[in-house]
Order: C-alpha cells, then sequence, then structure tokens
C-alpha cells in the first residue's frame, strides 16, 4: 500500500515542478528569440529598408526581401517597409510582392538558428532540422510555384487589389502582443545595463546578440530535458490526439499563437525543440507551421487598415501567398508529404555531415541572395 500511495502523492508534485521549470525556460527561450530579433534590427534594419527601396526586378525583389528578412530577424519589418513604400508611391504593387514572397522565406531563418542547439546530440538534431527545414522547403515551393506566374499574369497583385477595393479602410485595430508586454520589461534593462558600458548602437548590438544566443542555447538544452522527462509521456497523447487526427485544428493553432504571439518565428521556434524531444512529430509540425505563416500576416492587415488601397493590397497579397500555397500545397493527399519528405531527407543528410546546415543558412539566406543583388545592380 505505501508504495502506491508515495507514487500517487508524488507524482502531482512532479509534475507541477516540471510544468514550472518548462514555463521558465519558456520564457528565457521567449526572451532569447525577442532580444535576439532586436539586435539584427539594430544591426541590419536600415540596410534591410534601403535593401527594399532599391527594388527594381522582381526576381532580385525575391532576394532582396529574403535578405531583408534575414538580417532584421523579422518578415514583419520587412513588409511594413514594404507598406510604407507603396503607399507613398516608391514601390509598386508589383514590385513589392515578390519582396513579400521573399519576406516569408527569410522569416524562416530563426527556427534554422534554433536548431544549432541540438547539433552536438544526433538523433535530437536530426529531429529539430526536419521541423525547422519544412518550413523552409514549403516557402521555396510556393516561390517556385507563384512566382513565375505573378510575374507573368500579376495574379496576386490582382487578387489582392481586388479584396482591397471590398475593404472598408477605417480607423485602424491595435493590438498589443502578450510575449511582447512579457519580455520587453527585461530587454529594456539589459539594453539599459549594456549601454551604460558607453558602447556605439553596433556594439550594444553585438552583446545584445551574443547574450541572446547564450540564453537561446541554454533554454533549449533545458527545455529539451524537460520535455523529454515528465512531460514527454503526457503531452505525447494530448498533442497527437488533436494534431494528427485534425490537421484543420492544427493549423488553426498555428494561427491563432502566431497572431497572439505577432511572431511566426516564435511559434516555428518552439516546435522545434518539442519536435527534438520527441513530443511533436513532422507531420504533427507541419500544419502548425503552415497555421503560423498564414497567422503572421494578420499583424499587417490589421495595421493595412489605417493605410492606404495599396498598403492594404500588399498585406491581402501576403495573406494569398499563405493561404493558396496550403491549398496547393497541403491540401491535396498526394502532394501533402512531398515536403515533410524532403526535410526528412535534408535532415538525415545533414545529420551525416554537418556542414550542411552552416551551408544551407550561408548559402539560402545571405550568399545567394546578395549575388543575385549584385548581378541586377550591375547589369
Amino acid at each position: 500500500m505505501s508504495p502506491i500511495a508515495t507514487s500517487t502523492r508524488e507524482r502531482p508534485e512532479s509534475v507541477w515542478w516540471a510544468l514550472i521549470r518548462a514555463a521558465i525556460f519558456l520564457y528565457v527561450f521567449l526572451l532569447a528569440v525577442a532580444m535576439m530579433g532586436g539586435a539584427f534590427k539594430l544591426l541590419g534594419g536600415g540596410f534591410a529598408k534601403a535593401l527594399v527601396a532599391g527594388t527594381s526586378n522582381p526576381f532580385a525583389g525575391l532576394f532582396i526581401g529574403v535578405l531583408a528578412t534575414s538580417l532584421a530577424q523579422s518578415s514583419s519589418l520587412t513588409t511594413s517597409v514594404v507598406v510604407g513604400l507603396v503607399a507613398s508611391g516608391t514601390l509598386t504593387t508589383e514590385l513589392a510582392v515578390p519582396v513579400i514572397m521573399g519576406a516569408n522565406v527569410g522569416t524562416s531563418i530563426t527556427n534554422l538558428i534554433v536548431t544549432l542547439g541540438h547539433l552536438r546530440r544526433s538523433n535530437e538534431f536530426r529531429r529539430a532540422l526536419a521541423a525547422a527545414t519544412v518550413h523552409d522547403f514549403f516557402n521555396w515551393a510556393a516561390v517556385i510555384l507563384f512566382l513565375p506566374l505573378q510575374v507573368t499574369t500579376g495574379f496576386l497583385s490582382k487578387m489582392a487589389g481586388a479584396l482591397a477595393n471590398v475593404v472598408v479602410v477605417g480607423d485602424g485595430v491595435s493590438f498589443t502582443s502578450p510575449t511582447k508586454a512579457m519580455t520587453k520589461p527585461v530587454i529594456h534593462v539589459i539594453q539599459d545595463v549594456i549601454q551604460q558600458t558607453g558602447l556605439p548602437n553596433t556594439g550594444v548590438a553585438i552583446v545584445e546578440l551574443v547574450l541572446s544566443l547564450a540564453l537561446l542555447f541554454l533554454a533549449l538544452v533545458m527545455l529539451t530535458k524537460t520535455m523529454k522527462g515528465i512531460l514527454l509521456s503526457r503531452l505525447q497523447p494530448v498533442l497527437s490526439s488533436s494534431f494528427a487526427r485534425n490537421a484543420p485544428l492544427a493549423i488553426v493553432f498555428g494561427l491563432v499563437i502566431t497572431a497572439i504571439a505577432q511572431s511566426s518565428s516564435i511559434t516555428t521556434s518552439l516546435l522545434v525543440p518539442m519536435a527534438a524531444a520527441g513530443v511533436l512529430r513532422l507531420n504533427q509540425v507541419y500544419p502548425v507551421t503552415l497555421g503560423a505563416n498564414v497567422g503572421t500576416t494578420v499583424t499587417a492587415l490589421l495595421a493595412a487598415t489605417v493605410g492606404s488601397i495599396d498598403g492594404l493590397a500588399i498585406a491581402f497579397a501576403h495573406l494569398l501567398f499563405n493561404v493558396i500555397g496550403i491549398l496547393v500545397l497541403y491540401v491535396p493527399p498526394p502532394v501533402r508529404p512531398l515536403i515533410p519528405k524532403a526535410a526528412r531527407r535534408f535532415a538525415i543528410a545533414a545529420t551525416k555531415s554537418r556542414r550542411l546546415v552552416l551551408i544551407f543558412i550561408l548559402g539560402v539566406f545571405f550568399v545567394l541572395p546578395g549575388l543575385v543583388i549584385l548581378i541586377d545592380h550591375f547589369l
């Protein structure tokens, strides 16, 4: 009787302690992601704006969107800049749509960085990388399908413009992210402490970036350990029954969480340690990621209602790009497994040769976009 009674008494305490630890490390994780985004904005925000303003070719515009978002670590920043440039007449809607597509691709760099925290543990790294790259492969597949159509027919800009014309432009809607509300005060304190050293803004950004990466890796290690322990056996059945059997629910979940957090990077990056720990399988991560892609457009839509018709059209183009991508690349059963299969194969190859991850991150998000932009500039 005694062992059973003891086990029954200890189990709730163990669960609560695990939940408390998970909550603490989750907060540190969110804080690190927010700090990293702020640091990249300080380092690359102005450069990103200059890049977008110089767009003149739709294919170059795609890679400008990729590079600008990779530097600023925020698709919201890139899309906001694009909306402003379109509203001012500096950028046409037709040229702005490829930049928005590129921003959709560039935002997925954050969860790739998160996978580096699992680099030394092969099985965890393989699962984490597959969960991260499913986002990249979906976005690139959508670009490959829709960019040529947009360039030749203007279908996205025309559909978005038609939608914008039937929406009444009012006073706009303001929304405060609870994630930002929780992390902003702490980030301000950290920034104030760093600034007291007398460093210039670039130095402050570099210190903040290094600190955020250290906190990110610490939070990932501890969060994964917690999930692999007592939480794994309890969370996995719940998540499996909810997401595996009901993909629309998983998409809605990703959409709502991203709309609340106002960051697809936070949602998709949080999936990485859960996948690494085995709490979520790749086929469960995939629909949540798709929902996050749609959810990240909500903030721009709300903000664009206060601006011009053209600005609202760009926000709708971003939404349509992701929704049509889901309809074409996820809804048809024969097509659905292709992207997860590609992500899984890449993860297996990268587990055998870790340098592939570095080549992928640098090549896809920085080197290739930089070369295309330079070639376009000099031609």
